[in-house]
């Protein structure tokens, strides 16, 4: 399997870069109830707008808020974590609900507990090559013999 990614070259004329159709990410708020989407909407808009202070991850979140993103979002975190993972959320500015980011529990044999780990989806890694100016978008995978066929009698 083969998937290849375009990224515009450096030119002395500008291009305009191409994108292709952009496919939207499953979004986290459809599970939830009409109050909860409204809460996730002033998480988002305190992560994008980068209302948090680094001496209090939490500043503006109210505990329902914060106990609502362990809910869905980052399942299992502890505060200390929690806050983590919205520090990263905010200075790579991607979105948990959006599915860019995702914080996941892994156990350690080395320290015989299951610990937090914070990991970039495809389509953070899409946002932040968009971002970057040269993400020309990119192919439908395409797989070797995907169009080859042969039948015995």
């Amino acid at each position: 399997m083969s998937k290849t990614t375009k990224v515009k070259e450096e030119t002395k004329t500008e291009t305009p870069v191409q994108t292709e159709k952009e496919v939207k990410p499953a979004d986290v708020t459809a599970e939830l109830t009409p109050k909860e989407a409204k809460e996730v909407r002033i998480i988002e808009r305190v992560i994008e707008n980068r209302e948090i202070a680094p001496a209090d991850a939490f500043g503006k979140l109210t505990r329902a808020q914060v106990n609502l993103i362990k809910q869905t979002v980052a399942k299992g975190a502890t505060d200390d974590e929690l806050k983590m993972f919205i520090q990263v959320c905010k200075g790579t500015q991607l979105n948990p609900f959006l599915r860019q980011v995702h914080f996941v529990k892994r156990w350690s044999t080395a320290e015989g507990r299951e610990v937090g780990a914070i990991q970039v989806g495809i389509d953070g890694f899409r946002a932040v090559a968009e971002g970057s100016g040269q993400y020309a978008g990119n192919d439908d995978p395409a797989y070797d013999g995907e169009n080859e066929h042969s039948f015995q009698k």
